[in-house]
C-alpha cells in the first residue's frame, strides 16, 4: 500500500513539475499605464460589451478562452501541506510584447461577455441549512456587519459541494442591502483575470477603472481558476491591493486553502492569507439529509425517506445538485416530446442505477465491434456536438456517439446531434488538455461536447477530477455543454442518460 502512495505521489510531483518547468518565465516589466482612482458612486456605468445583469435573472455568459491559465495540480494527500503550491506559472507571450495577440478582433466581436456575475436569487443566508459551517457563518455575519475593516479579505475554502457559492452569493446579497445592488462586483478567478486581459487587448483599461473604482464590495469565486499572464498580473495586483487599502471588503473563495496557492499569491503580489480563513466542511449524517430534503422541495420533487436514502444517502451535495438539474431537465424535455410520463423516482433511477443498469439497452447488449461507423439522429435539433477521447482510443469515439444517440431513442427523447468534430487529447498532460479542448469547443462554436475521460491506470483519479472540475467550469462561462464519461463506465446506459441531460440542458 506504502508503494501504492509513493507512486501515485510521484505521479503527482511528475505533473506539478512539467507544469513548473514549461509555464514559469522571469517577472514581466510592470504595467505602468493606471488611471487615478475615481471616488465612489452608487451607480455604475455599463462598459462596452459588459453589461451590469438583472440579479433576479441569472444567466451564464460566453468568453473567449485562448491563453491556458496556470491549473492547480491535486495532490495525493488528504490535505497539502503549506509548502506545496497548486499553481504554476506565469504565462508569457509568444511576441515579447506582453500582450497575447491570439485575441483576434473577430474573435473579441463574437463574444460579448460581462466579467461579473449575478447574484442567484435562492442563495441567500435565509435558504442556507448552516450545519456544520455554524463558524464560517459567523464570520460571514461579522464581515457584513463590518465591511472592509474586520477580515479583509475573507476566504472561504473547501472541497467540491461545501457550499462555497451559496456562500459567497449569501453575502452579495447582505452587502448589497448596505451598499447597494451596483456597488456589489461579483465575478470568479477565470472572469477577472482575463476580462482583464479582454481590456487591456481592446485599449480599454480606463473604462474599466472608472468601473471598478465604484465598486465597495468584490467577491471573487473560485479563485484557484485565476488566469496570470503578463498583460494582466500587474493590474490583478494593483486592484486586490487598491481594495484593501481603501477597506473595500473582498471575498474568496477558493477549493484548496490559501498555503496551498502560494505560487498564486506570489504572482499577483497579494497575501490571500492577510485577513481571515474559514474551512467549509463537509455536511454529514442529518445535516445532510436535511440538505438533501430541502434541495427537493426547492425544485418540487417528493420523495420518500427510503427513495431519499436508497439514491443519494453516499452522494455528495455538488453532485446531488446535478443530479437533480439534470433530471428536471429530462422530465421536461420528455413533456414536450409527448414521451410517456416518467416519474423523478424513475429518472433517478435511470440515472444513477442505484439497483442496477439497464440489462435491456443496445448500450449493455452491443459490443464496441459492432459499432462501425457514427450513425445519424435526427437533424442536428440538439446543435453541433464534439467528442473527445485519450490518446489511441479513437475506437471509442464512434461508440460513444452511438451510445449518446441510441440511449436518447431508448428514452423517447426525439431528435439528435449534428456530428462536428472527434479530437483526441493527451492524458501525459491532462491538465493542459483541459483547456485545449475547451479552445477547440469555442473556435468551432459547439453548442456541447462529449468527453472520455482517461482510465484511472494512466491518470491518477485526484488527478483526473481535477481535468473535469477544470473543464466543466471552463466550458460552463462559454455556455457549452458537458457530458463526461468516466473511462471504466463506458459500457453503462446510466452514464448516457446524465450525458443527454447535460447536452440537453
Amino acid at each position: 500500500m506504502d508503494n501504492e502512495k509513493e507512486l501515485k505521489q510521484d505521479q503527482i510531483n511528475g505533473l506539478a513539475k512539467e507544469l513548473e518547468n514549461t509555464r514559469t518565465v522571469p517577472p514581466p516589466p510592470p504595467v505602468t499605464k493606471y488611471s487615478t482612482p475615481y471616488a465612489p458612486s452608487p451607480s455604475i456605468p455599463s462598459l462596452p460589451g459588459m453589461a451590469k445583469p438583472e440579479p433576479a435573472k441569472p444567466a451564464p455568459v460566453k468568453m473567449e478562452i485562448t491563453t491556458p491559465p496556470m491549473p492547480p495540480v491535486p495532490s495525493a494527500a488528504a490535505k497539502p501541506s503549506a509548502q506545496h503550491s497548486f499553481y504554476g506559472g506565469v504565462r508569457k507571450t509568444s511576441d515579447g510584447t506582453g500582450i497575447d495577440r491570439s485575441i483576434e478582433l473577430a474573435d473579441r466581436e463574437k463574444h460579448n461577455w460581462p466579467l461579473e456575475i449575478p447574484l442567484v436569487p435562492t442563495f441567500t443566508f435565509e435558504s442556507m441549512v448552516i450545519g456544520a459551517n455554524r463558524f464560517a457563518h459567523a464570520t460571514a455575519i461579522s464581515v457584513i456587519d463590518n465591511p472592509g475593516h474586520l477580515y479583509n479579505p475573507l476566504v472561504l475554502h473547501g472541497g467540491t459541494g461545501t457550499g462555497k457559492t451559496h456562500f459567497l452569493n449569501a453575502i452579495g446579497y447582505a452587502l448589497s442591502k448596505k451598499f447597494g445592488q451596483q456597488s456589489i462586483f461579483m465575478t470568479n478567478g477565470v472572469r477577472f483575470s482575463r476580462g482583464i486581459q479582454r481590456y487591456v487587448v481592446e485599449g480599454k483599461m480606463d473604462q474599466f477603472e472608472q468601473f471598478i473604482s465604484k465598486v465597495q464590495a468584490v467577491l471573487i469565486d473560485d479563485i484557484h481558476l485565476t488566469a496570470v499572464n503578463e498583460q494582466n498580473r500587474d493590474y490583478i495586483s494593483k486592484y486586490l491591493g487598491d481594495f484593501v487599502k481603501q477597506n473595500k471588503q473582498i471575498v474568496i473563495t477558493s477549493k484548496y486553502p490559501p498555503e496551498s496557492l502560494q505560487k498564486l499569491a506570489e504572482l499577483i503580489n497579494f497575501k490571500l492569507d492577510a485577513g481571515w480563513i474559514s474551512e467549509l466542511k463537509t455536511a454529514t449524517g442529518e445535516n445532510h439529509k436535511r440538505i438533501v430534503k430541502k434541495m427537493l422541495a426547492d425544485n418540487d420533487i417528493i420523495l420518500t425517506e427510503q427513495e431519499v436514502e436508497k439514491f443519494f444517502k453516499d452522494m455528495s451535495l455538488s453532485a446531488i445538485s446535478r443530479t437533480i438539474k439534470r433530471a428536471k431537465v429530462l422530465a421536461n424535455v420528455l413533456d414536450s416530446a409527448g414521451a410517456p410520463a416518467a416519474t423523478f423516482q424513475q429518472l433517478f433511477e435511470k440515472m444513477l442505477a442505484v439497483s442496477g443498469e439497464d440489462v435491456e439497452s443496445a448500450v449493455s447488449v452491443k459490443e464496441f465491434s459492432q459499432v462501425t461507423q457514427v450513425p445519424n439522429f435526427g437533424r442536428g435539433e440538439w446543435g453541433k456536438i464534439g467528442f473527445f477521447y485519450p490518446q489511441d482510443n479513437s475506437n471509442l469515439m464512434k461508440w460513444m456517439a452511438y451510445c449518446t444517440g441510441e440511449r436518447a431513442r431508448e428514452l423517447g427523447i426525439k431528435g439528435g446531434f449534428e456530428f462536428a468534430l472527434k479530437s483526441s487529447y493527451n492524458p501525459a498532460n491532462i491538465i493542459s488538455s483541459a483547456f485545449k479542448i475547451a479552445n477547440v469547443c469555442d473556435n468551432k462554436k459547439l453548442k456541447g461536447a462529449v468527453i472520455l475521460g482517461p482510465s484511472t491506470g494512466v491518470c491518477d483519479p485526484s488527478v483526473r477530477e481535477n481535468f473535469y472540475d477544470i473543464l466543466t467550469h471552463m466550458l460552463e462561462i462559454m455556455l457549452i455543454r458537458c457530458g463526461v464519461i468516466n473511462f471504466e463506465k463506458i459500457k453503462a446506459p446510466s452514464t448516457y442518460v446524465k450525458v443527454i441531460a447535460e447536452l440537453l440542458k
